[in-house]
């Protein structure tokens, strides 16, 4: 495997502070692709912070395409440790099905190699492109101070911090960068949260013309077909993404975090049936059950898209 190892200036102990570092990066034939680069790096992750193995993020002060994995350079990279899925498969078995599935415009690439941390070996991590904005990842208008002309990137999650507004049961955080002016902000977070409120009750409704013009169905579709191949038990709880550019309907997608999924949990209902991801057979309503597909899959039409 290829290999990463990374010199820290001082302990990483948070997902809120970078920490100065040095990484070096060499290829499963021992080539050196990049030698003792700085880079700021933290923790990541949610419930996975209390694992004994952690995961990182790693972040750049000038783009980088590492291993030649990603579609193009960006700066920040994940070093996502798959504690909880002791196959280390899973994440990336899920994104290989998103890339197969041509309705998301964008799922992460990824690579395994092995990590070494202070000349400590750590495992074997997954080397993985971060959820963010860029040309070559979310491709979408950074406009920060307009408001119907920017592009947002929002992921349904329960761990929220900022930046969040509610719609039915679920919440919702802005994950790209707003404007610095008070006032554009909250037009900002207002805009968005308007759009994503009404194309929920669209789907609610389940008018296909009305979903149609608010909503890119060929990733509805394909992100509710993968969600269901891999039994993602985290679709309506965490890491359920959807972005809006400029001038643009909203488009489910990228696929994320699936540590969990393709039986890794099965202290929910459903897993040792042919049900998925309807009202109770994942879970329920209030908690793992994602509202969008429980509505969604009751339309006839949706579903012969998915059948075809």
């Amino acid at each position: 495997m290829p290999i990463v190892s990374i010199v820290t200036t001082g302990s990483i102990s948070s997902k809120e502070n970078y920490v100065d570092a040095s990484v070096s990066v060499y290829t499963e034939d021992g080539i050196s692709e990049i030698e003792d680069t700085a880079i700021s790096i933290r923790l990541r992750g949610n419930s996975t912070l209390n694992a004994p193995k952690k995961s990182y993020k790693m972040k750049f002060s000038k783009k980088k395409n590492l291993l030649n994995i990603g579609d193009g350079a960006a700066k920040s990279w994940n070093l996502v440790a798959n504690y909880y899925d002791t196959s280390m498969l899973r994440n990336m078995t899920a994104y290989k099905i998103g890339n197969m599935l041509n309705g998301m415009p964008y799922t992460p690439n990824c690579k395994s190699v092995e990590v070494y941390l202070n000349g400590q070996y750590q495992g074997v991590y997954l080397l993985s492109e971060a959820v963010n904005v860029n040309k070559n990842r979310i491709n979408i208008a950074e406009n920060i101070n307009e408001v119907e002309n920017n592009g947002y990137l929002v992921e349904m999650t329960r761990y929220a911090e900022e930046n969040y507004f509610d719609v039915d049961l679920e919440r919702y955080e802005i994950k790209n960068d707003l404007s610095e002016d008070t006032e554009i902000k909250a037009e900002q977070e207002q805009y968005i949260s308007d759009y994503i409120t009404e194309c929920y009750h669209a789907v609610r409704k389940g008018n296909r013309e009305n979903i149609e013009n608010l909503i890119d169905i060929n990733s509805f579709v394909d992100i509710y077909i993968a969600s269901e191949i891999v039994k993602n038990v985290d679709a309506g709880w965490d890491s359920f993404y959807m972005f809006k550019d400029s001038g643009e309907k909203l488009t489910f997608g990228p696929m994320w975090d699936f540590d969990l999924a393709l039986g890794n949990f099965i202290d929910v209902k459903g897993f040792d049936s042919w049900k998925g991801l309807n009202v109770y057979d994942t879970a329920n309503i209030s908690s793992n059950s994602n509202p969008w597909f429980c509505y969604i899959i009751h339309q006839e039409w949706f579903r012969e898209l998915v059948i075809n």
